[in-house]
């Protein structure tokens, strides 16, 4: 039996292989060992489906009734092509505004004009900000949000290029993180895209 590691942006799939004469004795130490890596990985498995992690998402908002929204700026639309990829999305997604500049940000999502000023757009309070905007804006119970540096340029020494602010939010439960990804302005947006997908489907699961 084989374990293959199939990674892309934000995940990696793990693929147990095997072959026998013996299709009963093959099955069992399949199984056995699908729940060892259960064990070991425990709540970092998303999925025992093969599925996008729009999909795993739009399953569980189903599932508990739910509907969202983003606010992006960095990455501009791409976590609402992700998730509207998916087939009947319409029952949950309820639609986006890729704020880009910080005027949007303000008249739209109501940023106060304070947190720009004194913590930049690419900030905690300004991403759970836009969040809370949105998902009041469209009337959803859940949302995520992005404000972030995809480059090449506009970095700094304090905010380098690949930081990105992150927000989650679902009800009453709101979780904002700061990260940093390496690589093309590309490789950014979809990091970016699939951790703030990531941090939703987490909040969803752990309510």
């Amino acid at each position: 039996i084989h374990l293959a590691y199939l990674p892309r942006p934000g995940i990696i799939r793990l693929r147990l292989t095997g072959r026998s004469t013996d299709k009963a004795k093959l099955k069992a130490d399949m199984d056995y060992l699908s729940h060892q890596l259960h064990d070991i990985l425990n709540n970092c498995i998303i999925s025992y489906e093969d599925k996008p992690v729009s999909a795993i998402l739009g399953d569980l908002l189903r599932a508990k009734q739910l509907t969202v929204s983003t606010a992006e700026s960095c990455t501009g639309g791409n976590i609402a092509h992700e998730i509207t990829e998916i087939a009947g999305s319409s029952d949950y997604f309820m639609g986006s505004v890729v704020s880009y500049s910080n005027n949007v940000k303000q008249s739209v999502l109501g940023v106060s004009s304070e947190a720009l000023e004194n913590e930049g757009a690419v900030s905690r309070t300004v991403v759970e900000q836009m969040c809370n905007g949105a998902a009041k804006l469209m009337g959803t119970q859940c949302c995520i949000s992005t404000s972030g540096i995809a480059g090449p340029g506009g970095g700094s020494a304090e905010k380098p290029v690949g930081t990105v602010w992150i927000c989650a939010k679902c009800g009453d439960k709101t979780v904002s993180e700061r990260y940093h990804f390496p690589g093309t302005r590309d490789r950014v947006i979809d990091r970016a895209s699939m951790t703030g997908l990531l941090m939703l489907i987490k909040l969803l699961r752990d309510q």
